[in-house]
């Protein structure tokens, strides 16, 4: 019996990490729901974000945090994300961005990003 429930979560672990598209991670923060990143995320388009080794990391306004996939991950399940060779970048693992969800389900960056905030303190 245990074996049999532990066999089971199991196979659900690893169903819903196969599962993914174009993130491999998502930790939550205080506004958004795991099911809104995810769709906002798999909704946008995110052409030149993908980095060739490393997971590039999206902020968002309310603390979450989503890495995307890098190329070996796109790549390991081509069927999922057919993408150019010109979507990989190997400059930034990450920018100064800070990402909002639309009551639509869209990911905008407010034109007062981190960036313009920073600059304003010094």
């Amino acid at each position: 019996m245990k074996r049999t429930l532990l066999l089971c979560l199991f196979l659900v672990f690893v169903f819903i990490t196969n599962a993914q598209g174009k993130h491999t991670e998502i930790q939550l923060g205080s506004k958004y729901s795991f099911g809104e990143i995810e769709a906002a995320i798999e909704k946008a388009n995110w052409c030149g974000y993908y980095h060739e080794t490393e997971n590039f990391q999206l902020l968002f306004d309310d603390g979450a945090i989503a890495l995307l996939k890098n190329k070996a991950e796109i790549s390991a399940k081509p069927s999922e994300i057919a993408l150019s060779p010109a979507c990989f970048q190997t400059e930034f693992t990450s920018l100064n961005n800070i990402y909002v969800i639309t009551s639509e389900g869209w990911i905008l960056v407010p034109k007062k990003s981190a960036e313009s905030k920073n600059s304003k303190t010094n």
